[in-house]
């Protein structure tokens, strides 16, 4: 007997004739006499009528169990395969990032660990260096040997920016006692934050030593969502869902789809049984309703790296289709290809014929249409129309070229005047272009120095001065004049005053620290200085290297208390808020360079008020 799929599909071969022979008499004549004259009959829809009776249904019903069932066989198997290599793979990719971010902290402990015990500014430039090249941690942190924060940063908007320690302690922590006690790197399993934020997080850690003792740690908060784009790249190439669980079960992450929670214990759900038997292929969902394909492998920390893909379904319908239908239905798939070959031949005979007509056709030549042997009915009526069409296109074609040309003739002599135009905008538009972007230079230069003017510093003032106010960071100010320069004048001439300030402006931007750093004639004989992100310490230094850097000059001036050409240079800084005035630092640095006029000259004065301090001073700090 004739397996099952076989009769099917000789069964809806006979409707389709069926259906076949009363679509050939829609004209009313007698299903049998058309149908036997539409077999007979020599034209392209008689062909076609023979050919589509035997093809419609039996290709398509072998080739859809055979390629259904094998593809259903294959998927599961490759399916199992690939998870489980890409768990492998996967689990290679977790340990080279978690690596990448070991040598990254262990290398920053050692840098510190260079030129004896880090102060303040060294660890606040160590953090503001190596926490941009690890975007992935969240924050940075370095801890002295009793466990207290000694400065920290953030990651925020692409940019490390430093969090303020604010006394806490981080001596009960895991990544804290174990560098300390036993002087190697540290990788923790997954916990909250809470100093900086309650981010879910994983802590990287190294000791720090000076001179082979523990002086503190170095750890590095890495953000647990850094594991999406690896969660994605999985997702994406196979569809396959991404779980991290660390040594106790926990999980450290898994994707949205697996209805798995950060810090939720695995080992009593169905994913536990994987935990416990690493060689199983395939587990169910959280709610155990799903069967799913699984691949799991460890990591050097002890982690479970763990793939799951839902499983192809109706496997055994396949199973059985093919048990029963093999070398029947691989005959039909010969015979089905034997019959598609003759259709496709007589199919196509009349388009390629057509379409080498349709190749050689050119306007004004033969019209390659005009022999029809040999062709179907159908085809003959395409080309006698095709005919008429190539005559009247030719007679057309003539008079179009006519017009043509005359349109050519004149689109050209537009479009010389049209070119000569362009250029002659062209020309002008450079040339104030030009004479624009001089005018803005001018504008902003001051003619005798070669530093921005006032105006040129008003505008880089409020520009950090926003900066600052976004970041809360500190903003300082820095105003000097030349002492007794009226006396200078007198004594040496207007022409001698002007080069003490050419020499003055030309040794200023030497003793700034940063590009971003502004300094600017302000008038008269009076310069100023603008620092970004600069608090009042940082302010005083860069202060007094500019007295220096003055005084070094040795410009001779009698009428001067130390002979010389010297400077007097107040300072102030504020830790600018939205709401506060940005010329409020301005005024207090000028009080200050009043207090260095006052107390002699050739001095660097402090502004004395709490705004420029973090915390407030009793007293002025005066350096000369």
């Amino acid at each position: 007997m004739a397996p099952p799929p076989l009769l099917l599909a000789l069964a809806l071969l006979a409707v389709l004739a069926v259906v076949a022979a009363s679509q050939l008499a829609a004209d009313g004549r007698s299903t049998r006499a058309v149908w036997l004259r539409g077999l007979a009959s020599a034209t392209l829809r008689g062909g076609v009528t023979r050919s589509v009776a035997v093809l419609a249904i039996v290709p398509a019903l072998t080739l859809t169990v055979m390629t259904a069932s094998h593809r259903a066989e294959d998927r599961l198997r490759n399916d199992r395969m690939l998870i489980a290599e890409s768990a492998g793979s996967a689990a290679a990719q977790v340990e080279a990032f978690l690596a990448r971010h070991v040598t990254g902290v262990r290398s920053a402990a050692e840098t510190l660990s260079l030129g004896g015990e880090p102060d303040a500014a060294r660890i606040r430039q160590w953090l503001l260096k190596y926490h941009p090249i690890y975007p992935d941690f969240l924050t940075m942190l370095t801890a002295d040997a009793s466990g207290l924060i000694r400065s920290g940063s953030r990651y925020v908007d692409g940019r490390a920016q430093l969090a303020p320690p604010q006394g806490r302690a981080v001596n009960d922590r895991e990544y804290f006692r174990v560098p300390m006690e036993a002087g190697r790197d540290y990788v923790s399993n997954a916990f909250r934050g809470r100093g900086f934020g309650t981010d879910p997080l994983i802590a990287i850690a190294s000791p720090v030593l000076v001179d082979g003792e523990p002086w503190g740690v170095v750890q590095g908060s890495l953000n647990v969502r850094a594991f999406e784009r690896l969660a994605d790249s999985y997702r994406r190439l196979l569809g396959a869902s991404f779980l991290l669980v660390d040594a106790q079960g926990l999980v450290i992450y898994a994707g949205a789809e697996t209805g798995y929670d950060f810090l939720e214990p695995v080992r009593d759900r169905p994913l536990g049984r994987l935990l416990e038997d690493p060689t199983l292929v395939e587990v169910t969902s959280r709610d155990g309703l799903t069967p799913l394909v699984a691949g799991h492998a460890r990591t050097a920390t002890g982690w479970h790296v763990i793939l799951l893909k839902p499983k192809p379904t109706f496997r055994a319908m396949l199973d059985d289709v093919l048990a029963v239908a093999g070398w029947w239905l691989l005959l039909v798939a010969l015979l089905a290809g034997t019959l598609a070959f003759g259709l496709a031949r007589r199919v196509t005979r009349p388009m390629e014929r057509l379409t080498r007509a349709l190749d050689a056709y050119e306007v004004g030549q033969r019209s390659p249409f005009r022999a029809i042997d040999r062709l179907p009915s159908e085809y003959r009526e395409v080309f006698r129309h095709l005919h008429g069409f190539a005559v009247r296109h030719a007679n057309r074609h003539r008079q179009l070229a006519q017009s043509l040309a005359q349109e050519a003739r004149l689109r050209e002599e537009l479009q010389q005047v049209l070119d000569r135009r362009e250029l002659e905008i062209l020309d002008r538009t450079r040339q104030l272009a030009v004479a624009n972007q001089e005018l803005q230079r001018l504008s902003r230069t001051d003619a005798l120095t070669g530093l921005p003017n006032r105006r040129a510093f008003d505008e880089s003032h409020e520009r950090l001065w926003r900066a600052a106010a976004r970041d809360g960071a500190w903003l300082s100010v820095i105003l000097f004049d030349v002492d007794f320069f009226k006396r200078y004048n007198d004594r040496y001439g207007h022409p001698a005053g002007d080069e003490v300030l050419k020499r003055i402006a030309a040794a200023l931007p030497l003793c700034l620290n940063r590009p971003a750093d502004v300094a600017a004639r302000y008038g008269g004989e009076e310069f100023a200085v603008v620092l970004g992100d600069t608090g009042l310490d940082g302010a005083h230094s860069v202060a007094e290297r500019i007295r220096a850097a003055v005084a070094e000059l040795g410009i001779e001036h009698w009428d001067a208390t130390e002979r010389l050409v010297t400077i007097s240079l107040g300072v102030a800084a504020v830790h600018a808020q939205p709401t506060a005035d940005p010329a409020d630092v301005l005024v207090r640095a000028d009080a200050a360079l009043y207090v260095a006029k006052q107390q002699g000259r050739n001095r660097v004065a402090l502004d004395e008020s709490p705004a420029s301090h973090p915390t407030p001073r009793l007293r002025l700090v005066e350096t000369r």
